[in-house]
């Protein structure tokens, strides 16, 4: 993916999948099943922004971005 091929400071880096993880976390335990529609569109060669029509809590903040995969 795109993120792979940004020079990014190490910290930074270590910093985006702490909070990747503890948002992973986050959401498994608020949401205990998930569904997910139109996975199969989620592949990016580049930025995109992925909205979400469902603004009820605070975790749902996080849960548009969780399931696209970073290859």
């Amino acid at each position: 993916m795109a993120y792979r091929n940004i020079r990014l400071h190490p910290i930074l880096r270590l910093l985006y999948f702490f909070f990747r993880t503890l948002a992973w976390l986050g959401v498994g335990v608020f949401f205990r099943r998930r569904v997910v529609l139109g996975e199969e569109y989620f592949h990016f060669d580049g930025p995109a922004i992925v909205v979400t029509n469902h603004p009820s809590t605070l975790m749902d903040v996080f849960n548009p971005g969780l399931p696209v995969r970073q290859e």
